[in-house]
């Protein structure tokens, strides 16, 4: 017999169908309190189908008592496919995934607002075939690697909120990595020559070239992964010399290289907490290591082509990471286990960013798509 009313509800939530779990609960929030309780204790229910559709009842603003569930509620096993932009040939997020930088057909470079879709300015087409680029967090801030006809090396063009501030000139050849230090002033570029530049974007000019000429220290090969740490202390770099150095930032002086040899490196990343340096690349494996222990953690196996981005969430709890095999992987950082497979990319995964508050996870391209992933 089916009962009606909170008992039917009750009731519905224990059958072993999920749909019927599922429809059960868009009932429960209609009585009071004790339809609130069983809706909070679906975010444990042993159907990731109940647990997400309980985790988007609870939109805000909300209660003590549903905020403190959902603190104890692991959204990253529910997340799916969401939304997606189509015709996005994307070039970089923003850290903090509020902003993205596509290219049209034309060349033509736009920053918009993710969210929304609402553009904030545009640059013109690179003067020749462009490299790597690099959106800042909050998004005003943009660059590019060009190379431009009939001259040597790549050029690092700067722009602000539209509006070119510096082009860098001083690679021999293309250019690999760019990070940006927390501070906004400090630029890294890492060269095919196996050279990284250092430039003051106050001043426009390089501050340091850490190459060959300091010995025993340099890459031995092109430098194609750069990351700072969250405070600017210090600077990590990886390429296809397959060793990770780690830079300080202010002395400069003779790099540790705690980290051993991996596979040629393309992605350099390090954790909101500092806590954990993780490298991925050619291998398609990715190594986690513990910073101040200098050791590594763990070796996170599954893709099944290279990787080409990496990224933490806000906590550094989950580790996201795409390539050419078209699939997003969601890790535990502390276990290395799997959290979850995302798949229905029809193309490369070539860029990857968490919003801030770890809610949504943005993937974009080969396949020229922009995808939301989110309970």
């Amino acid at each position: 017999m089916v009962l009606g009313g909170l008992a039917g509800v009750a009731q519905r939530l224990q059958r072993p169908e999920a749909a019927i779990r599922v429809a059960a609960l868009a009932e429960a929030l209609k009585y009071g309190s004790k339809g609130l309780a069983l809706a909070i204790a679906a975010l444990n229910d042993p159907y990731v189908e109940v647990r997400r559709a309980a985790y988007r009842l609870f939109g805000p603003p909300a209660g003590k008592a549903v905020q403190a569930a959902i603190a104890q509620c692991d959204p990253y096993p529910l997340f799916q496919a969401g939304r997606s932009v189509a015709g996005t040939t994307v070039q970089a997020f923003s850290g903090e995934g509020r902003y993205v930088a596509s290219r049209t057909r034309q060349g033509i470079i736009k920053v918009w607002e993710a969210a929304t879709g609402e553009e904030w300015y545009r640059l013109p087409p690179a003067p020749g075939p462009a490299g790597p680029c690099f959106l800042a967090e909050g998004g005003q801030l943009f660059v590019r690697a060009v190379t431009v006809p009939r001259r040597p090396g790549a050029r690092l063009e700067v722009w602000d909120r539209g509006e070119k501030t510096w082009e860098l000139v001083g690679h021999e050849g293309q250019v690999g990595g760019i990070a940006l230090a927390p501070d906004r002033q400090t630029l890294a570029t890492g060269g095919y020559f196996s050279e990284i530049k250092l430039w003051n974007l106050h001043t426009g000019k390089a501050i340091v070239t850490l190459d060959k000429a300091l010995v025993g220290g340099s890459h031995r090969g092109a430098v194609m992964a750069l990351a700072f740490d969250p405070l600017g202390e210090y600077l990590y770099s990886g390429g296809y010399d397959r060793t990770i150095k780690q830079w300080h930032v202010k002395t400069r002086d003779r790099p540790r290289n705690p980290f051993g040899r991996t596979a040629a490196v393309l992605r350099l990343l390090v954790s909101p907490d500092r806590r954990w340096l993780a490298a991925a690349g050619w291998d398609r494996v990715i190594y986690l290591w513990d910073i101040a222990a200098g050791t590594r953690q763990s070796t996170l196996t599954g893709h099944s082509a290279p990787i080409e981005r990496i990224a933490f969430n806000h906590d550094g709890r989950i580790l996201a990471s795409g390539g050419s095999d078209r699939q997003i992987l969601l890790w535990y950082v502390a276990t290395g286990q799997l959290c979850q497979t995302l798949t229905g990319s029809e193309g490369y995964i070539e860029h990857l960013t968490f919003t801030e508050d770890g809610q949504q996870l943005l993937s974009a391209g080969s396949d020229r798509h922009l995808r939301f992933w989110h309970p």
